[in-house]
């Protein structure tokens, strides 16, 4: 039997959410960073790295080559080879071996804790992909092996969302990965279903986004989720090691758009999110926020309405979320976010199996009630502040756990 004790949230970093991670990790909200080299020079990267290592305790350092990323050539400094389109560079096996070592190699010199094998990312589910993925594996193994490599080496599966809910295709990626001789995966699942939402709403996806957790660890392997958000906590009982998100809305959408961040008129910059453990969602600040305070229901949004979350307390003090000081809007609306993230960590830390599985049931129950009052109170929320993914994800975790249940309790105590 397993023993688990929860998993660890990381700080997925661009330039923009440097200081913010820094202070927040040296108040212990949070267990590392997994840096995105596309928004950042290598000088910059080296820097912040030196920075990190200067906190205590010490956070986990990763860089995600990104390689799935369709801009990945635009990145500053990071050549890998001198590839000018690593998206499909992978199809051609000496160049493959050169980017891996060459991306294995820029971690190694920037001294992380956790290696990543890049991968490119998958649309369509092929088998040359499978082949593929052996053969990272393998030049990813080779390299640890050269160099004395100690800490963990994590292959990259990054994949549409399409493959992980076909259960034919999610199979067939689980018999290849489950023989692979590496220590973990990090895993970035895209959505492919034209919903551009933050959190998925597709229930065999989620299903199955449990199922490859739950069957990774089944075979020692660890798993950190990249590029996700309150939607982890569905994988939580199936003994997801970490998960990965950031101060922005746009996560899961791998097409060459998702990536262009400006437009006609400058840099796009997110409207500020109120994100609450108790609805499992966000609220836009401050509209949405001010519809929920005028029929009285703010403090729902928070588990101790006597204790107002510290990143929180500056508009909940404020006679209207509209009324709250500038300052909250956008630094706080992250610090906020990720303080929450931790928060879910520590609410599943130390739980037995049972337990796990009991909470997650007890936060999705603890939503659909809260929903249920804002409808009763007339109140309108559109687009994803309806909340509607929560029954979703009830919906696809109770047939997912029913399916596994018993595994499940042999598995971890």
């Amino acid at each position: 039997m397993r023993s688990y004790s929860g998993p660890s949230f990381y700080y997925q970093l661009g330039h923009q959410d440097q200081k913010t991670a820094k202070e927040l990790l040296s108040l212990g909200i949070g267990r590392g960073v997994i840096f995105s080299p596309r928004h950042l020079k290598v000088q910059q990267l080296e820097k912040y790295i030196q920075e990190y290592n200067s906190i205590t305790p010490h956070p986990r350092i990763i860089i995600d080559p990104q390689i799935y990323n369709p801009k990945f050539q635009h990145s500053d400094g990071y050549d890998y080879g001198d590839i000018v389109d690593s998206t499909y560079a992978l199809e051609d096996d000496t160049t493959l071996e050169q980017l891996v070592n060459e991306a294995l190699d820029f971690q190694l010199q920037q001294g992380v804790d956790t290696y990543i094998i890049p991968c490119n990312y998958i649309s369509q589910f092929n088998n040359a992909w499978l082949e593929q993925l052996i053969k990272l594996s393998t030049i990813g193994e080779e390299w640890k092996r050269e160099h004395e490599i100690h800490n963990d080496v994590l292959l990259t599966v990054a994949c549409s969302s399409s493959i992980i809910s076909n259960q034919e295709f999610r199979y067939e990626l689980l018999n290849t990965l489950t023989g692979l001789d590496v220590d973990g995966f990090y895993t970035v699942f895209g959505n492919t279903d034209g919903n551009s939402d933050i959190l998925p709403k597709d229930l065999e996806y989620i299903k199955g986004l449990c199922d490859v957790t739950f069957r990774l660890k089944q075979n020692d392997y660890i798993v950190i989720d990249g590029y996700t958000s309150y939607a982890a906590i569905l994988q939580f009982p199936f003994g997801l090691d970490g998960f990965a998100s950031g101060g922005f809305n746009n996560r899961r959408l791998f097409d060459p758009m998702s990536f262009d961040e400006t437009d006609n008129d400058g840099p796009r910059t997110p409207k500020p999110r109120f994100w609450s453990i108790e609805i499992l969602n966000s609220l836009i600040y401050p509209d949405e926020l001010e519809l929920i305070s005028e029929e009285g229901l703010l403090e729902k949004l928070v588990s101790d309405p006597e204790n107002v979350p510290t990143f929180a307390k500056t508009l909940f003090n404020a006679s209207s979320p509209a009324e709250a000081s500038e300052s909250w809007k956008r630094k706080a609306s992250w610090q906020h976010y990720f303080w929450s993230c931790q928060e879910l960590v520590n609410i599943f830390k130390d739980l037995n199996s049972k337990q796990r599985v009991d909470k997650v049931f007890e936060l999705l129950a603890n939503a659909v009630e809260i929903y249920k009052e804002i409808n009763r109170r007339g109140i309108r929320l559109r687009g994803e502040a309806k909340g509607e993914h929560i029954i979703v994800w009830l919906n696809a975790f109770t047939s997912y756990f029913e399916e596994v249940k018993d595994e499940l309790f042999i598995e971890y105590n």
